[in-house]
Order: C-alpha cells, then sequence, then structure tokens
C-alpha cells in the first residue's frame, strides 16, 4: 500500500513553490530526469522535485528551500567568475548537438519507409538525447521564485539608487523567439504589400500556385517556425500552408494595410532598441559587481527561451515518429504521449508491447517524483490521485495577492483566468490575463491584455519578458492568483508595488 507520507517525507517542513501548465506525460518526462543528472555538469541539483499529469495539464510541487539551494550555487559561481553563464552556454551548445544532428537527419528522412525497429530506434535515440540536453538548463527554473530577491540584494549592495530598474537591468540582448517569429511574419506581409501581389495571395489557395518569390519565403519561414506554436501538449507542423493561411487571414482584415504593417514592425524594432539603450545607460556608470550579475539574468533570460525553443522541436519530431510508428503497428499515437520516454523500450518486444499498450490505455494519472531518496519513480492513476492530494494538503493558501514586477504601471480591469490554448476564445481586448505561467503560444491574447497576473515564474520567465516587450504592467509569481481570482472580477493590478487588489466581485 502506498504511503504518501513516507514517500515524501523529504518535503516535510518544507515551502512548496508551484508550477502549473498544459502538458502530457511524454513531453514532460524529457526535462524530468534532467532536475537529477544535471548534477553530473555542476555538481549540484533539485532535491525534491514531483510532478502530478491529468488531462494534459502539470502541477508542479518543488521545495523552495531546494531552489534556494541551486539558485545561490550559480549566484556564487557566477560572483568568482563572471564568465561562468558562458561556460553554461557553450556547455548546454555541446550537450545539444547529438539532438540537432539527429533532427536534422530526420528531416530528410521519409518515416513511411522506415520499418518498425528503425522507427524505434530514432525515437529512443531522439528522446536520450533530448532529456540529455534539458540538464545544463534545467537549473534556470531556481531563479523562478527568489531571483528578483537575490538581484535586489545585489543591487541594494553595490548601486541602491538602481533598486526602481531591476526590470530593466535585466533586458536580455535578444528578442524573445515569439517576437522574431511575429516579425518575420510581418516583413513577410510587408513584401507582399510593396510588390503589390495582395489580390494574388488572397485569391489562391495553394502555396504551390503562388508565384515563386512567395513560394520560397513562405517555405523559409516554415523552416525557421515550423514548430513556433507548440507547448508541452498541443503540437502540430505549421507548414508553408498554415503560414499562408495565416497571410491571407492577416492581409484580408479590415485594419491591415502597409502603412500599419510598416508601423507594427517599427514599433517592434523601437521598444526593443529603447529598452536596449535605457539598459546599456544604466550599466555604463554602474558597478563592475552589478554589471556582472545583470549579464547574468540577461543570458538567463534568453537561455531559457533557448530552452523552450529547442523543447518545441524536440516534442515536434517525438510526436511526428509516434505517429508514424502507430500506423506500423496499428496502434494509437496517442497512447504514446501517456508514457515516460525511459518506457519506449516496452514497445521494442512484441510479446510485452500488447500488455503495454493496455496499460497505457487505462493510464489515466501520471505523477512524476525526482528526489534525493527516491531517483526517479513513477507512480500512475489511484496512486498518483493519492499523492498529490497529500501534497495539496501540505500547500498554504492564501488569498493575499503578491508578487514580482516584471514590468511597471498600474491598471484596473477585468479578470479573465485562461490555462489552456482552448480557453484563449473567452479572452477579449483590455482584459486582465491571469494564468498559471504563459507561454509563447499565448502571444496573441497577451498583445489584447491590459496587464498580466501570474502564478509561477521570476524576471526571466516568459510572462517578464513579454510585458517588458509589449510595455503592458505584469506582476509574476503570485502562486495563488489562478486559485483566488475569478472570471469577471474587477481588480487593481499595482505593478509598481507587486500588489494585487480585488475591487468587485
Amino acid at each position: 500500500m502506498l504511503d504518501p507520507a513516507y514517500i515524501l517525507q523529504e518535503s516535510n517542513g518544507k515551502t512548496l513553490y508551484l508550477q502549473a501548465g498544459e502538458a502530457n506525460p511524454m513531453s514532460l518526462s524529457l526535462p524530468m530526469t534532467s532536475i537529477l543528472r544535471m548534477h553530473k555538469y555542476y555538481g549540484v541539483h533539485f532535491p525534491f522535485w514531483v510532478v502530478y499529469v491529468k488531462n494534459n495539464y502539470l502541477t508542479s510541487y518543488i521545495t523552495l528551500e531546494g531552489m534556494r539551494e541551486v539558485a545561490l550555487f550559480f549566484l556564487e559561481k557566477q560572483k568568482q567568475d563572471p564568465k561562468y553563464i558562458d561556460f553554461i552556454e557553450k556547455t548546454w551548445q555541446k550537450s545539444y548537438e547529438p539532438m540537432q544532428k539527429t533532427v536534422s537527419l530526420l528531416q530528410t528522412l521519409d518515416f513511411s519507409s522506415c520499418s518498425e525497429q528503425e522507427l524505434l530506434k530514432y525515437l529512443q535515440t531522439l528522446t536520450l538525447q533530448g532529456a540529455e540536453q534539458w540538464c545544463p538548463l534545467v537549473f534556470i527554473d531556481a531563479f523562478d521564485a527568489e531571483g528578483s530577491q537575490f538581484l535586489e540584494t545585489e543591487v541594494k549592495t553595490y548601486a541602491p539608487k538602481l533598486l526602481s530598474e531591476l526590470g530593466v537591468l535585466t533586458t536580455p540582448s535578444e528578442m524573445s523567439y515569439s517576437q522574431r517569429e511575429k516579425r518575420a511574419f510581418l516583413s513577410l506581409a510587408l513584401s507582399v504589400f510593396k510588390n503589390k501581389q495582395t489580390e494574388v495571395v488572397l485569391s489562391l489557395k495553394k502555396v504551390s500556385s503562388l508565384p515563386l518569390t512567395l513560394q520560397k519565403m513562405l517555405q523559409n519561414h516554415e523552416k525557421q517556425f515550423y514548430w513556433s506554436k507548440n507547448n508541452y501538449a498541443h503540437i502540430n507542423f505549421l507548414d508553408a500552408e498554415f503560414f499562408l493561411q495565416e497571410l491571407q487571414r492577416l492581409l484580408s482584415s479590415l485594419a491591415c494595410s502597409q502603412k500599419k504593417i510598416e508601423e507594427e514592425i517599427h514599433q517592434i524594432d523601437a521598444s526593443f532598441a529603447a529598452q536596449q539603450k535605457k539598459r546599456d545607460q544604466l550599466l555604463k556608470t554602474a558597478p563592475v559587481q552589478i554589471q556582472h550579475i545583470s549579464y547574468f539574468f540577461q543570458k538567463l533570460t534568453v537561455l531559457r527561451d533557448i530552452r523552450k525553443e529547442k523543447q518545441c522541436i524536440l516534442v515536434m519530431w517525438v510526436k511526428l515518429l509516434c505517429h508514424a510508428l502507430a500506423k506500423k503497428i496499428n496502434g494509437d499515437a496517442s497512447l504514446f504521449e501517456r508514457m515516460a520516454y525511459w518506457e519506449i523500450p516496452k514497445l521494442l518486444k512484441t510479446k510485452e508491447r500488447k500488455a503495454f499498450l493496455k496499460e497505457l490505455k487505462e493510464r489515466t494519472e501520471v505523477v512524476y517524483l525526482m528526489s534525493d531518496a527516491y531517483d526517479t519513480a513513477l507512480f500512475v492513476n489511484a496512486d498518483a490521485a493519492q499523492l498529490r492530494s497529500h501534497l495539496e494538503a501540505k500547500l498554504s493558501h492564501t488569498s493575499e495577492l503578491k508578487g514580482m514586477v516584471a514590468s511597471k504601471g498600474n491598471v484596473i480591469g477585468i479578470v479573465k483566468v485562461v490555462n489552456k490554448v482552448e480557453e484563449f476564445k473567452k479572452f477579449k481586448k483590455g482584459d486582465i490575463l491571469v494564468s498559471a505561467m504563459t507561454r509563447p503560444e499565448f502571444l496573441p491574447i497577451m498583445e489584447k491584455a491590459s496587464a498580466i497576473v501570474t502564478d509561477e515564474g521570476g524576471i526571466t520567465s516568459h510572462a517578464a519578458i513579454v510585458s517588458r516587450e509589449l510595455g503592458i504592467p505584469c506582476v509574476v509569481g503570485t502562486q495563488t492568483a489562478t486559485r483566488v481570482l475569478k472570471d469577471g472580477q474587477k481588480i487593481e493590478v499595482d505593478a509598481v508595488n507587486g500588489k494585487i487588489k480585488i475591487l468587485s466581485c
């Protein structure tokens, strides 16, 4: 009989930090083992991390004390060596090379002509490599809870006059990939206007029917961004035909014009340049200690975005392989999404496969437990639900909403709680977006939001990055916003002091 109190004794007396979002068990399993295996790269790891998944939605429970231990380790390394974060980036690049080569190979293959064993071999190789490339960068989550406090402490010590500019100091030197994709797409639309091809684009239904130059532009956009709308649960290959439909939708909108497109591109560039300029001006006369720590957080922001980009690519090819494999064995590809990548060998032996597929069909809830005492443990169904219930009982619930300021401002508006892509349709321009966390696929509704409030994340989180890019108020790391706030409530987001006040129900 499962004893949650015994299994989770490492969390006793500890504060649990929550993360949440859409994910399926397969996609989530890829980063999970890196939580402990990062130790071989750095000599430190997260001592406790549990993730519960049901209906393609996850809740993570991490000890705040463990996060703090990891974060302080890396901060100390950076203080000792200002180039330590560059070492981390090179470490990740080396770990990513095998996966990159495999993806390049897969892009050349016709999966329909591959044998069952070949597909299984590719799937096993890709997932092992994909999980490995997570190891050097999984530590970034350690800064979600208290990253801004650590930075604040450094600034207070060496340059207290910059305390009000923490968000500016962490401005990255690269646009987020969601912004890069948007800018590239707008540039594509602008080219259509300049070449007077609007009517041609709107009248044709296939990419192959377009002028050759336009075909190449759409195909190039596909090559660069076929993965860009993915998350841990919604995984779709975006081909040139998809981007043609998006282009037609944009060009046919009443507000669309060459001038409007030019203004949007200018706004993206000008906003990014202004942030860069302000950051550089502040750092120019700042003490060297602040320059070094600021660079560290800037790179963390960039590396987090890179991490998500490579995960989007990884899960795309995992899904394509799973679908190709399902056709070979007359199986249901969606069942493969319910397994962990380390269970793939169970598919290799035909005799064991039938029983395993039956097990996956009955698998509705999953818990991944990573800890010093239990290493990698997988629990399903009743055991998973029991463990999750035990963790929830440990949480301290509060109606006080406070968090970290990611982007300054003050807004009063109407709450819309959005945690899944399918909920986007309820979001209207001017609403306040309340979410467990935002991800790149949230960009369309983030652009409509008057303010953003999240349960999790720190100054390097996606919500923090994008809110600063868009110039809208944002408070992150409240932990309980999605549990306390309800659709339709009128609230005030004080993104100067990091507080949220409920004005009416």
